[in-house]
């Protein structure tokens, strides 16, 4: 247990934040070492992957969208041709139900 103990205190000790003249002198220290253009750079191939990533994405929506519109006009097609053998077959039934009856 008392091991633990001061593995707990030890733990607070390294957890300690830099001091307020070290956060000051650390970005300082930072940016010293910052290649502005390749900064640039960097950013303006994230910037241009992310659009492109945007556009990709709105390609791939707009086809889901046609592929979409496609599917409920074959359906509609579907539809249409069977309503016409439904009414086929009701047209051909009752022609020759009128047919046996003037025999």
């Amino acid at each position: 247990m008392k091991a633990s103990w001061e593995a707990h205190q030890g733990r607070e000790k390294v957890q300690e934040g830099p001091t307020p003249e070290q956060e000051q002198e650390a970005p300082q220290d930072f940016a010293a070492g910052i290649d502005s253009d390749a900064l640039s750079d960097r950013a303006a191939a994230l910037r241009e992957g992310r659009e492109a990533e945007e556009r990709h994405t709105a390609q791939k929506a707009a086809k889901e969208q046609e592929r979409t519109r496609e599917l409920e006009r074959q359906q509609e097609i579907e539809r249409e041709a069977h309503r016409d053998r439904v009414v086929r077959k009701k047209l051909i039934f009752d022609l020759r139900c009128m047919s046996i009856s003037y025999k």
